[in-house]
């Protein structure tokens, strides 16, 4: 609890934990899985995007990520079937569950801040960074000469 009252985003992290234990409460996995799903949007700040960029931002974190996301891309298709068809998964539990894990991850990493963000916004921009340490590099590489460029500009202004 301390370390969540010094999270700069301590007011949307205490309502993603309320919407969690009660879609956790919920006798309907079904309905619990569709409460969690609409955590994962909003833990990957992706409420109303295409599903591709919720599953790439909410996979980032996963050490086998491809496997990471052909999961995600089948709890996707039973989300959409349970929404538009009212049909039901067969293995349900086993589908609020296997969200749950998604969620579990990420709440996580924004109870610790591993990104050290300042907002909920800015931890899904590190979700959507590149996951290969060549590309990250690359970026910084180009983020400093970047940073060096402005100055030199500033300071000849």
């Amino acid at each position: 609890m301390r370390k969540l009252r010094i999270l700069p985003y301590a007011r949307d992290i205490r309502r993603l934990i309320i919407r969690y234990a009660a879609a956790l409460d919920s006798a309907n996995p079904d309905v619990a899985f569709l409460q969690m799903w609409g955590i994962l949007e909003s833990l990957t700040c992706t409420i109303g995007a295409h599903y591709d960029e919720t599953i790439d931002r909410a996979t980032w974190v996963s050490q086998d990520r491809p496997l990471a996301k052909e999961i995600l891309g089948c709890l996707r298709c039973y989300r959409n079937e349970y929404v538009h068809a009212a049909r039901s998964a067969d293995n349900r539990d086993q589908v609020a569950q296997e969200i749950k894990s998604f969620v579990d991850v990420h709440l996580l990493c924004l109870l610790r801040n591993d990104f050290n963000a300042c907002s909920m916004e800015e931890y899904a921009s590190f979700l959507s960074l590149p996951t290969s340490l060549d590309k990250l590099r690359a970026r910084q590489r180009q983020h400093v000469r970047a940073i060096r460029l402005r100055e030199l500009w500033i300071k000849n202004s």
